[in-house]
């Protein structure tokens, strides 16, 4: 957190806690929260609320970066065998539509 800034111990301890709830570094995560405050800083009449808005959209682009991982983990792991074919014969899912009968 920049040092041109108040910061507030309630501050450092949500950059904290989110940190350990994304499993990044606290100086990750600080970096991170610091970029979202100083975008929200451009255009703000008042600087009372930011450091509220800039922990809610630290923590949304961390959804974002997780979601896509997520997302490129399943098309790494199931692509391979999309193209062999590997699911078409025999494959069926786990669980189907609640009330279907079972095979």
């Amino acid at each position: 957190m920049s040092a041109k800034r108040e910061v507030q111990p309630d501050q450092i301890d949500i950059v904290a806690s989110l940190a350990r709830d994304f499993s990044l570094t606290v100086e990750e995560m600080a970096q991170l929260y610091d970029q979202e405050l100083s975008a929200l800083e451009q255009g703000a009449h008042s600087q009372m609320f930011l450091h509220i808005f800039a922990i809610r959209n630290a923590r949304k682009a961390l959804r974002q970066r997780h979601l896509q991982a997520v997302k490129q983990a399943e098309t790494q792991t199931l692509e391979p065998l999309l193209l062999s074919g590997g699911l078409r014969h025999g494959w069926q899912p786990m669980f189907g539509p609640v009330g279907a009968p079972k095979a």
